[in-house]
């Protein structure tokens, strides 16, 4: 055998193997994907759709169908998350290569819930360098600033972040097929605002002339003082002097 058709074996058996293994894990996904919707399956029959979408969307991922892209959709409808449901049932509702039962029953969830879809406007005003506003944890391009989106209905968090901080935020009310309206006034950065310097508070022993120094009244209270030590003074030499006689000089030294 030459080293060329042995090469060219190998070759083939090489990709036999890798077609093989990519075969098992397909395989592998699809069973995971399966067991996920089951799952599902049960827990929307028991209306807990949280859970069952969570569940939905781990198998749409292993295994992007339209039936499971179906149920994740109306299981998401049933829990409130109307705009993101209605858009994974449109994908079911365009799907060329889905049923017609299945395209038709979504278009039917989809026509019931759009009504039901409010909206919001967000008016961003500011400094807006380095902001990024979000809606309902979703990211709000700067062009879709005073224009309205699809909301679901009720408490709705809009933030504006710059880096990890929030700098603004508001709490939206979206009535139900209605709209409402959210205005967010975003601060400067700190390193941008001015300080401005800060002044002891006045002190009311102090004057502009000289603070205490120049008060009348501590110049009246020192000139009695000096007054009373020259006084003071006066007595002690006299009595000095009245002392020297009897008691001598040095007594008093």
């Amino acid at each position: 055998m030459s080293r060329a058709v042995a090469a060219q074996e190998a070759n083939v058996d090489g990709q036999t193997e890798a077609a093989a293994t990519a075969d098992a894990e397909a395989d592998a996904r699809t069973e995971e994907a399966r067991a996920l919707f089951e799952e599902g399956l049960g827990l929307a029959a028991e209306e807990r759709f949280e859970e069952a979408a969570e569940r939905f969307r781990r198998a749409y991922q292993l295994r992007p169908a339209s039936p499971i892209a179906f149920n994740l959709g109306n299981a998401l409808v049933e829990g409130g998350h109307l705009v993101e449901g209605t858009e994974m049932l449109r994908q079911v509702a365009r799907d060329p290569n889905g049923s017609s039962d299945l395209r038709e029953r979504a278009q039917w969830i989809i026509d019931n819930a759009e009504s039901r879809i409010g909206s919001i406007v967000v008016q961003v005003t500011g400094h807006l360098d380095d902001v990024v506003v979000d809606v309902a944890g979703a990211s709000l391009a700067p062009a879709s600033y005073g224009v309205p989106i699809s909301a679901d209905p009720g408490p709705t968090e809009v933030n504006a972040r710059r880096g990890a901080e929030t700098v603004a935020s508001a709490t939206a009310d979206v009535p139900e097929g209605g709209q409402v309206e959210v205005s967010l006034d975003v601060p400067a950065p700190l390193d941008d605002v001015a300080l401005l310097p800060i002044e002891a508070p006045a002190d009311e022993g102090a004057s502009a002339d000289g603070g205490v120094l120049g008060k009348w009244w501590f110049w009246t209270a020192v000139g009695a003082v000096v007054v009373g030590v020259v006084i003071a003074a006066l007595v002690v030499s006299t009595s000095s002097s009245n002392t020297e006689g009897s008691l001598g000089s040095g007594m008093l030294q």
